[in-house]
C-alpha cells in the first residue's frame, strides 16, 4: 500500500508483460497473459498517481494516465497492446476535460491528432514505423467514435461530453482542415465543390459534434482502403443519428432542424456529385 511498494510492482509488471511479448510474440496465450499482467500495472500505476496528488486531482491523475498510456503505444511491441493504449489514452484526455470545462480543446487536440497521423502515415511507415503507426491510428479512431456516441444522452439522461459551441467548432475546424488538405493536389473545381461541401456540412452538423467525428473516421478511413473501419463509422454515424433525435436535453425543433439540415445537405453533395462527375456511358 506504500509509494514505494506500488512504483516497484507496478514496473515490474511492465518490464514482465514487455518481456513477455518479445519472447513469445506468437503466442496467443502468452500475448494474453502479458496483456492482462499490464492492465494490472496501469490500474497500480493509476493508484500511485491517486496518492501522489491526492484523491481529488481526478484531472492531474487523468492526464498522467493518458501520458502513461502513450509511452505504452510506444514502447509495448503488440498491436492489440497499442491499440488499447491509444484507446485508453484518449478515454483519459476526456475524463481529464472534467465534465465539459476543457472537452473543446480535448477534441481539438484528439481529432487534429488523427488526422496529421493520417496525413502522415506513409511517412512514418517508410520510416519503419507500422507496427506503431496501425494501432495508433485505429486507438484514435475507436476513441473519436466513441466521443462521438458521448456527447448523446444516455438512458439514464446523463451526458458523459455535454455538446457546446466551442466542441462543434473545434470537431468542424478539424474536418475543413482535413478537406483542405486531401483536395490540395486536384483541379480547382473539385476544391471548391470539395470544399464547399464540408463547410455546408460541417454548418449542418454543428449542433451534433458526433455526426462531424463520425465524419472524420469515415473520410479517413474510406482515403486510406480500410473498409472495416468505413463500415464502424457508418453504424457509428447511423446510432449517433438516432441517439440524437431520441435525447432529451433538446428541443423537437432544434433536432428536426438538424436533422433535415444534415439530410438535405447529403442529399445537394449527391446532386452535384452526379452532375459535375457524369459517368462515361459504355460503349454497346
Amino acid at each position: 500500500d506504500s509509494i514505494p511498494g506500488l512504483a516497484v510492482l507496478s514496473v515490474s509488471l511492465f518490464i514482465g508483460a514487455y518481456a513477455i511479448y518479445r519472447r513469445a510474440p506468437h503466442h496467443d496465450f502468452a500475448n494474453q497473459a502479458a496483456l492482462a499482467a499490464s492492465i494490472c500495472a496501469q490500474a497500480l500505476a493509476m493508484v500511485l498517481f491517486f496518492k501522489i496528488a491526492g484523491n481529488s486531482a481526478t484531472a492531474r491523475v487523468a492526464l498522467l494516465v493518458a501520458a502513461m498510456q502513450l509511452g505504452l503505444v510506444w514502447l509495448m511491441p503488440n498491436y492489440l497492446h497499442r491499440l488499447v493504449s491509444m484507446l485508453f489514452a484518449v478515454i483519459a484526455l476526456f475524463v481529464a476535460a472534467e465534465r465539459g470545462q476543457w472537452t473543446a480543446l480535448v477534441c481539438l487536440v484528439v481529432a487534429g491528432s488523427f488526422v496529421a497521423l493520417s496525413f502522415s502515415e506513409s511517412r512514418w511507415i517508410a520510416g519503419g514505423q507500422v507496427d506503431r503507426v496501425e494501432p495508433a491510428w485505429a486507438g484514435l479512431a475507436l476513441g473519436l467514435l466513441g466521443a462521438g456516441a458521448a456527447h448523446a444522452t444516455q438512458i439514464d439522461r446523463t451526458v458523459l461530453l455535454p455538446s457546446t459551441i466551442w466542441t462543434g467548432a473545434a470537431l468542424g475546424l478539424v474536418l475543413l482542415g482535413d478537406c483542405a488538405a486531401n483536395l490540395m493536389e486536384v483541379p480547382l473545381r473539385d476544391r471548391l465543390l470539395g470544399g464547399l461541401a464540408a463547410l455546408v456540412f460541417v454548418a449542418a452538423a454543428f449542433g451534433a459534434p458526433g455526426l462531424i467525428a463520425c465524419a472524420l473516421v469515415l473520410l479517413s478511413a474510406f482515403r486510406s482502403g480500410r473498409k472495416v473501419f468505413v463500415g464502424l463509422a457508418l453504424v457509428a454515424l447511423l446510432g449517433t443519428l438516432v441517439a440524437f433525435y431520441y435525447q432529451l436535453d433538446a428541443t423537437l425543433l432544434k433536432k428536426s432542424g438538424v436533422l433535415a439540415l444534415c439530410g438535405v445537405t447529403m442529399l445537394a453533395a449527391w446532386g452535384v456529385h452526379r452532375w459535375a462527375y457524369r459517368c462515361a456511358k459504355e460503349p454497346t
